[in-house]
């Protein structure tokens, strides 16, 4: 039979207009320097005023500290009372010059202002970028950035996958099978040479917080290859829905792709019902399978992804998706960066590991957000992120 749209039930539904409303992203307009002009600083020329304003100072607060500076150094006597000589005493000339500094500081130049004009046109755009991209994500379950690292870049990302997949296939359990020729493979972050690239760009930290928090964190790594031959999946979402998304419609997780290749259509191309990451049936098999007669929902809304090397999607992996018949003479291999809100679990089913040398190399700004083992030596993942039922590989 099929099930319409309207018969579905979907009470984390309710609350996703209120979550996706919650919380404003982190700022991401650069901070205010805190920069304490001392007396030998009255001299500054234009170019350190233009700095200051450049680092997110407005023009009115360089010149009260410019103004302030030059003030410190007046006695609060004059020099004759102080009982100066006559050749401490400042010369018109020198009050002039000292007046000039001032207005230097403190009257903005055609350059100042259009730097301070720049500085926040990007703050605010990329602001708004990531505004975006979190009410995508929660009014179609993914968003996307197109060319956020160059084609050199995906195609070592790529290399890193083959030689992964290569290993992982000569090896019990080191790869997932997830139909007929295709692979899911774990792996560890040593085995990614743009690892840190990844889990640092400004895009992917900024929608982190904006979705999860500024306690995210990361806790997969690995890559999917649908290689040729591989056929339709059965539509599915990668785990149960967490019992938080269901009592409130707040996402915990996210699932970050990266393409290997320019997607085609003969590759068999990721195939995504948006507007589903809130679905909850209990009909669904293990939380995650919907049964055939839910398809229509799914083929009505069904739109394919056309990525190209260097772009970088962001979806809720509880939004309902597939992949494609492969019908090429090429793999289309995607990596996955899975990244958890404080709580959501994730971090059971995968086996991160890093060495020790690598770990105290890693910017604490990675450290901080990373879920993982620290070893002497690494040793081969055995894959337990196993999901049951893409093995049949059929829809």
């Amino acid at each position: 039979m099929t099930t319409s749209t309207s018969a579905f039930s979907n009470p984390a539904g309710a609350h996703r207009d209120a979550a996706a409303n919650g919380p404003s992203p982190a700022a991401v307009t650069p901070s205010a320097s805190a920069v304490s002009l001392a007396p030998a600083a009255v001299g500054r020329d234009v170019a350190a005023a233009s700095r200051e304003v450049a680092a997110g100072r407005d023009m009115a607060t360089v010149g009260a500290a410019a103004t302030a500076a030059l003030d410190a150094q007046q006695p609060s006597t004059t020099a004759r009372e102080a009982g100066a000589t006559e050749a401490e005493v400042p010369t018109v000339a020198e009050v002039r010059a000292a007046a000039e500094v001032r207005a230097a500081a403190t009257v903005p130049t055609e350059a100042q202002v259009r730097a301070a004009a720049e500085v926040r046109a990007v703050a605010e755009v990329a602001q708004v970028d990531v505004q975006r991209a979190r009410d995508e994500i929660y009014r179609d379950g993914i968003t996307a950035l197109r060319g956020a690292f160059t084609t050199e870049w995906a195609d070592r990302m790529r290399e890193d996958m083959q030689a992964a997949l290569d290993e992982a296939l000569a090896r019990p359990d080191g790869a997932v099978g997830r139909g007929p020729n295709r692979y899911y493979v774990e792996i560890h972050p040593e085995q990614l040479r743009g690892f840190v690239d990844l889990v640092t760009h400004p895009w992917v930290v900024a929608v982190c917080e904006a979705v999860l928090g500024a306690q995210y964190t990361i806790v997969e790594l690995g890559f999917d290859t649908p290689g040729p031959g591989a056929l339709d999946q059965p539509w599915h979402r990668d785990f149960p829905m967490h019992e938080v998304t269901r009592s409130s419609g707040r996402l915990n997780s996210l699932a970050f792709n990266l393409t290997g290749v320019d997607t085609t259509e003969a590759m068999g191309p990721f195939e995504i019902a948006p507007g589903t990451q809130f679905d909850d049936e209990p009909a669904f098999a293990h939380g995650m399978f919907p049964p055939k007669e839910f398809y229509p929902r799914y083929l009505e809304r069904a739109v394919r992804k056309y990525p190209r090397r260097g772009d970088i999607s962001a979806r809720s992996a509880l939004t309902i998706h597939r992949g494609t018949r492969n019908v090429s003479d090429t793999s289309r291999p995607v990596l996955v960066l899975g990244v958890d809100a404080p709580g959501a679990g994730n971090d059971e089913r995968h086996d991160m590991a890093v060495t020790r040398d690598y770990y105290a190399a890693l910017p604490a700004a990675v450290r901080d957000h990373l879920a993982c083992t620290v070893v002497d030596e690494l040793t081969p993942i055995r894959q337990k992120h196993t999901i049951e039922g893409l093995v049949m590989g059929e829809a």
